[in-house]
């Protein structure tokens, strides 16, 4: 875990704050293609990537090192929740990109 904990510590150092600048219902938030637009140049320039399958109820997210293979996994459930007119394919593609932000 050595060379990925490095290269984490590196890209946090490096990562600036991501503003909340797209408007929702009531509320502020960063765009998911936003955050991919500033993270992905500083996560290969410290030989990371981060995939989120989804998997069953929810989804996970691996940090990778590319060159070591080291990786860190995290596991969140998505609730089933019925959002206001939104079917529930709808709603459950809501929470997907919700919790990848």
């Amino acid at each position: 875990m050595k060379n990925l904990i490095k290269s984490l510590s590196n890209f946090q150092s490096e990562c600036p704050v991501i503003h909340k600048d797209t408007k929702g219902h009531n509320y502020t938030y960063a765009d998911l293609t936003q955050i991919h637009s500033i993270i992905n140049p500083i996560l290969r320039k410290h030989g990371l990537c981060i995939v989120q399958p989804l998997d069953n109820e929810g989804i996970k997210t691996i940090l990778f090192h590319v060159e070591s293979g080291e990786s860190l996994e995290s596991f969140t459930t998505i609730p089933k929740i019925k959002l206001g007119i939104m079917n529930e394919y709808q709603s459950f593609g809501s929470g997907v990109t919700y919790y990848r932000r």
